[in-house]
């Protein structure tokens, strides 16, 4: 077994993302500015194959799925394209969780929008928040 590198460990700011609209749904936007949260939460079904006399349960693995969040402060910008896209079957994106540059991971794949909400409350600022259910894969590749 080989000893892992040493871990490179980044800032959270240091995160980018990009997205296509409605109008140009195979280019790329960068909306990293206008967002301060983001994420790519995989998950994956399970089928139960459990059998009687059985006392442990066994399992098989199913289909992989991920839903991700965007959040920010509320930007009439953002919130036109999102509009726009709410309505809109896919569009691509592109996740860099540590930045950009060589040998950093990016996730890139396309998604439909499922959620786009504004909020406001008196103290506070506005925000915008979305939800992007990932269509198809969405592989880790290492920026060259």
């Amino acid at each position: 077994m080989s000893t892992p590198p040493d871990p490179k460990f980044t800032h959270g700011s240091k995160a980018e993302f990009w997205i296509g609209t409605a109008d140009a749904p195979e280019v790329l936007v960068d909306v990293s500015d206008r967002l301060n949260n983001v994420g790519l939460p995989w998950q994956r079904d399970k089928g139960e194959v459990s059998t009687f006399k059985s006392t442990t349960k066994k399992y098989v693995g199913g289909l992989k799925d991920a839903a991700f969040p965007m959040e920010g402060p509320y930007d009439p910008w953002l919130d036109g394209i999102l509009d726009e896209l709410i309505n809109y079957d896919s569009v691509v994106f592109r996740y860099r969780p540590i930045g950009t540059g060589t040998g950093k991971p990016e996730y890139n794949g396309r998604f439909m929008l499922t959620k786009h909400e504004i909020a406001t409350e008196v103290g506070g600022p506005g925000t915008i928040s979305a939800e992007g259910q990932v269509d198809g894969e969405a592989p880790r590749s290492i920026q060259a």
